[in-house]
């Protein structure tokens, strides 16, 4: 054990935090240099590794019978990903995807503030085809409800467009996550060293340990 950090008074051991502290500060060009590298390798991995997503969404505002809470309009959100208004919807584009699938990508949620406004969002990697498979399920939509939900009404508020920046993953999410990490790692490394490192560097250290003077050293010849 350290001998400046780990004491013993009165049988008892104590655990001094100055040398700790100090010898943090002196490697804090060690601490820096890991946390910086294990952030850009998080963030390069991620890129390399995760597809980015973009979404597409429009938001309307929906009502049935007039009334705009979340219990009446939750067979309008239904309605948003059903298989009759998802049918075909990608028609307009080169890939062909499942109801399964598409429901995967599709999704559909009310405001908070019961007020009527839905939004509804595509999801997928590539943003034109996101774009494209938004507008149609618009309007499936807008042909779907005069048939399925009786005094359902809709009126659109904005039109899907072609994303121009990924919806996820968020990449410096994840720098931020392996610079926190070798960050950790290497300040636990530098304190378990200490902390175990059993080699006496200064004669100071002998005397506060055994509170005995020194009477006498040997040099070291190599050294000099």
């Amino acid at each position: 054990m350290n001998y400046n950090a780990v004491q013993k008074d009165n049988g008892k051991i104590m655990l001094d935090l100055r040398p700790l502290i100090l010898a943090l500060i002196r490697r804090a060009w060690k601490i820096a240099l890991v946390t910086i590298a294990c952030a850009l390798i998080a963030f390069a991995g991620a890129k390399a590794s995760i597809t980015p997503m973009y979404r597409s969404s429009f938001q309307v505002y929906a009502s049935i019978d007039g009334k705009t809470d979340e219990k009446t309009l939750q067979p309008m959100v239904e309605l948003a990903t059903s298989d009759a208004v998802l049918q075909n919807a990608d028609s307009r584009i080169d890939s062909t995807y499942s109801i399964d699938q598409l429901k995967g990508m599709v999704s559909a949620s009310l405001d908070e503030d019961e007020n009527g406004l839905m939004t509804v969002s595509v999801t997928m990697a590539n943003p034109e085809d996101a774009a494209t498979i938004a507008q149609t399920i618009r309007d499936n939509m807008q042909v779907q409800i005069s048939f399925t939900i009786s005094s359902g009404a809709m009126e659109l508020l904005d039109e899907p467009t072609e994303p121009t920046k990924p919806y996820s993953p968020d990449y410096n999410r994840y720098g931020l996550i392996g610079a926190a990490i070798g960050f950790l790692v290497t300040v636990l490394y530098i304190l378990i060293k200490e902390l175990f490192d059993r080699r006496v560097n200064k004669i100071s250290e002998l005397e506060k340990q055994f509170g005995l003077p020194i009477l006498g050293t040997i040099p070291n010849l190599k050294a000099e």
